[in-house]
């Protein structure tokens, strides 16, 4: 189904998602595999923490800690509202400000997906894997660039924001590191997460909207 999505120029599915969404997932997949039977920090992750945790009460801990709330609850509802408005002034398309409401909840969904099935499983009280504040930081810049993109923005502001928001995907896996929240293997896997749950949303949203005008025509 999802190969018949129109991949065009102005489209909100790019020509590469269908590889990248398979990609992340696998990605997501293969390092959750690893957590999953390891039981434990590994020594990258243990390097990890040694190299980016931050002392209590120090500068850096708190500079985390705000970067953190970036994406609480209030926050999160925002930063979605924010992006559905860019999409309908610049798109004016439901299949764009239905894809900025809803892949937060999405990628929550399955990150807690994950969550219950670990504890279930393995019986353990925490899993921490994936990290869903650095999915939910990468899922929120993917959609507003895949928007940007669709609504032909100058390359300059594309890129810039691509930047930015990268940098800012970069900060929020460090944060969870340096307040040891999670090691690198969760805010790695929660970065691939994020990826594929935004690509797949943009992937089923693009066809579905495709659908629906073809049916109207």
């Amino acid at each position: 189904m999802l190969k018949q999505a129109d991949r065009s120029p102005g489209s909100l599915a790019p020509p590469w998602a269908p590889k990248v969404a398979v990609i992340a997932a696998l990605t997501a997949s293969l390092i959750g595999a690893v957590v999953w039977n390891r039981g434990g920090p590994g020594q990258i992750d243990a390097w990890g923490l040694q190299v980016l945790a931050a002392p209590r009460h120090s500068f850096p801990y708190r500079l985390a800690n705000r970067v953190d709330d970036t994406v609480r609850t209030l926050a999160l509802l925002a930063w979605s509202m924010v992006i559905a408005t860019v999409a309908w002034v610049l798109l004016r398309r439901w299949e764009a400000i239905v894809t900025a409401v809803v892949v937060a909840p999405a990628t929550v969904a399955v990150e807690l997906l994950i969550k219950v099935a670990a504890r279930r499983t393995l019986g353990l009280e925490i899993f921490g894997y994936p990290s869903g504040r650095a999915a939910l930081a990468t899922s929120l810049v993917l959609t507003l660039l895949l928007i940007l993109r669709a609504a032909a923005v100058p390359p300059l502001v594309l890129r810039s924001i691509a930047v930015s928001g990268g940098a800012y995907v970069l900060a929020m896996a460090w944060a969870r590191v340096a307040t040891s929240r999670h090691v690198l293997s969760e805010v790695v896997g929660g970065i691939s997460t994020g990826v594929a749950v935004t690509l797949v949303t943009v992937l089923v949203m693009t066809e579905w909207a495709h659908r629906v005008s073809a049916d109207d025509g």
